[in-house]
This record gives structure tokens, C-alpha cells and sequence, in this order.
């Protein structure tokens, strides 16, 4: 008798049913994916976990992300609709294997529609949505990466202009290089008034030591941002920096009296 054939839902080569795990909850008692795309995942993800610094969950998984290749035109079978489709079409998941879900984006929208449709859909939204919101307010790397964004949009609305990509595209660094950068600050005297700084989110701030508002066009503004012209202080020092280019506030005239 021939050997069962089976399509592997991730490589999508037929192979034999040998060459894929047993799983109670599959197909015929079987992965939905090959031994080899498996062992590729799994590898990827133990490597991911000795990158060096704080490693929440999403930052292992972008790590992953970084380091595969997708193929081009790839087609991924949407897990609702059972229909092939290019990968652009699918929800974005940091968690899955090419940065994208197994659910196409039609049918998420529908299924996210019709939970909202209903008194206790809402309620589980706007539960995992505060949940999610809590954990990254505790996240120096989402937080300062977030500040950085906001401060970046705003220089370039005031000249008139719009960002032409995302931050990371345009800075050339993403938000674990720049928390790399930032905490060497931590636990040595600020930068402006001397004194230690600690880890309190609330306490701290991004500054940029020749300020950001000289910069006059866009090259300018990416210039200003770059990892050396920014440091950690504190958020009431920042303020009273402002757009001086003083680097501590012993600089100025009214402490050299």
C-alpha cells in the first residue's frame, strides 16, 4: 500500500506522513507541519534566547523574525477559510513564522466584528486591550522607543513635513539598540544635575545634546537622533535643559558666578 501523502502547511512540499510528528489534536493524529519546518522554528527561537539584554517575549520573537528569509510569492492557507493566499494577506504575528498568522486578514476582521458586536466581546477587548496596555507601560524598550517616535513626528510636523517611514527605517536602529544605548546611563549622576539616576520610568527622559529643534530640514532631524547625541537624564531636568546647549546646567552663567 502507499504511504499516506500530506502537504506541509508552512515549506508546502508534499511529503510522506512520516516526516511528520504525531499530534493528537492534528489531522489524522498528525502536525499540520513537517518534522524539518518544526525543527527550523524551534532552532531559531533557542537561538534567539541568548541575545544579549532584557529579552520580553516580543523582542525574542522580532529577533526571529530578523534572521529568516521569506521566500518570494510565497501562498499560506488561511486556517478559517481554508483558501490560499498570498502572505501579504495575512495578520501581522510576531509569534509566527515569517512574522505572519494563520488567519488571513478578511476573516480577522470579521471574527474581531462580530465579537464586538456583543456586550461581552466588547468587555474582553477592552480587558485584553488594558491588560496589554499595563505590561507596556512597565517596558523600558517600548516606552523610551515610543517617546523617541513621538518626539521624532512632532519635529518634523512643525517643519511642515511627514515621516516617510517607520523610525526604525529612518533612524537606523531599532528599540532594543536604543535601550542598549540608554541604560549604560542608569545608576551613574545625571548628565544635567548630578544626581544618581535609577530606573523609574516616570523619572527619566530621552534628551539630545545638541537639541533637536536645531535642526532645520529632514536630514537635520534623522542627524540629531542619531545614538550619540542621546542620553538619559532626568524628565525635570530635560525641562529645564529645553533647547539649550548646555550639557549640564553648571554650564550656564547663573552657577559660574
Amino acid at each position: 500500500m502507499d504511504p499516506v501523502i500530506r502537504t506541509c502547511k508552512t515549506c508546502h512540499i508534499e511529503k510522506p506522513i512520516e516526516d511528520f510528528s504525531p499530534h493528537g489534536g492534528g489531522v489524522n493524529g498528525y502536525r499540520h507541519e513537517c518534522k524539518q519546518c518544526r525543527s527550523d522554528y524551534t532552532n531559531a527561537r533557542q537561538k534567539a534566547k541568548y541575545v544579549p539584554g532584557p529579552q520580553p517575549s516580543w523582542a525574542r520573537a522580532k529577533v526571529i523574525r530578523e534572521k529568516e528569509i521569506v521566500p518570494q510569492g510565497l501562498i499560506r492557507r488561511c486556517n478559517v477559510c481554508n483558501l490560499q493566499k498570498p502572505l501579504e494577506l495575512f495578520r501581522g504575528s510576531r509569534m509566527q513564522k515569517y512574522g505572519r498568522a494563520y488567519i488571513c486578514k478578511a476573516c480577522d476582521s470579521n471574527i474581531v466584528g462580530a465579537l464586538h458586536k456583543t456586550p461581552k466581546g466588547r468587555a474582553d477587548c477592552n480587558r485584553r486591550q488594558r491588560k496589554f496596555l499595563a505590561a507596556r507601560r512597565k517596558d523600558p524598550i517600548w516606552q523610551f522607543r515610543k517617546r523617541l517616535s513621538t518626539r521624532l513626528r512632532h519635529s518634523f510636523n512643525s517643519l511642515g513635513l511627514k515621516k516617510a517611514s517607520t523610525t526604525d527605517k529612518l533612524l537606523g536602529y531599532n528599540a532594543l539598540a536604543l535601550w542598549q544605548h540608554l541604560k549604560v546611563f542608569l545608576d551613574k549622576p545625571c548628565g544635567w544635575c548630578g544626581v544618581i539616576l535609577t530606573l523609574k520610568l516616570d523619572e527619566l527622559a530621552i534628551d539630545h545634546i545638541v537639541p533637536i529643534s536645531s535642526g532645520k530640514t529632514e536630514q537635520e532631524i534623522i542627524t540629531l537622533n542619531a545614538l550619540e547625541n542621546l542620553r538619559l537624564i532626568h524628565g525635570v531636568c530635560n525641562a529645564q535643559k529645553h533647547a539649550k546647549r548646555a550639557i549640564s546646567k553648571f554650564d550656564l552663567a547663573e552657577w559660574k558666578l
